[in-house]
């Protein structure tokens, strides 16, 4: 079981940045990992959303009080022309790019 935790009052803590870190590196696991990654920091499994393009991306994870977003990073000569592809693109939520 982790040790990290989430403190909503102290936004730099060296709790929420293991926090953060902890979740971040989820990110590169598989869906079930994740799952498991988030019920062991006291989040919903369940609620999770998994974000996909031609594979799995990031995800979005809903705690008590907050939510959490997590994106891998740049891996591949793919992910790298992507980057560079500016546009926005219009979504119930506004626009992203």
């Amino acid at each position: 079981m982790s040790t990290a935790t989430f403190n909503s009052r102290s936004f730099a803590s060296v709790e929420n940045i293991r926090f953060a870190l902890e979740l971040s590196a989820a990110a590169y696991r598989t869906e079930q990992d994740i799952k498991m990654k988030i019920a062991d920091l006291g989040g919903a499994p369940e609620s999770v959303r998994f974000l996909y393009g031609e594979n799995l991306f990031g995800f979005v994870a809903k705690f008590p009080g907050f939510a959490f977003v997590a994106f891998r990073g740049t891996q591949t000569l793919g992910d790298w022309l992507s980057n560079f592809d500016i546009r926005k693109i219009r979504t119930f939520y506004g626009d992203v790019h």
